[in-house]
């Protein structure tokens, strides 16, 4: 297994449990807000996407980076998703800690 797909596989895991904790996020005391929810749902929605194109890279190997300067680009991407992974762990998957308060109203 060469390092190119150790990097897409773990993006994919990234992406996967993104979604899994903006989607399990549920406190029935909170009030509706229209912004937060939208930003909820194309976080969650992307994550998702994301998480499914790269299984498919992952199962079609024409799809994989074969250029060598390719991995920096994997690296800033996996970075990334590790940065916004972490932002929504530390949230507990509450989008609207993530926004500015003047957004939320």
């Amino acid at each position: 297994m060469d390092l190119e797909t150790v990097l897409i596989a773990t993006r994919g895991a990234i992406n996967l449990a993104t979604f899994a904790v903006i989607i399990r996020y549920y406190d029935p005391s909170a009030r509706y807000r229209f912004v937060v929810s939208i930003v909820a749902t194309l976080i969650a929605a992307f994550s998702l996407g994301l998480a499914v194109w790269t299984a498919y890279a992952l199962w079609l190997p024409s799809c994989r980076c074969t250029v060598p300067g390719a991995r920096i680009h994997e690296f800033l991407l996996l970075g990334l998703f590790i940065i916004l992974f972490g932002l929504v762990l530390r949230s507990k998957g509450n989008v609207a800690k993530l926004l500015p308060w003047r957004l939320q109203r």
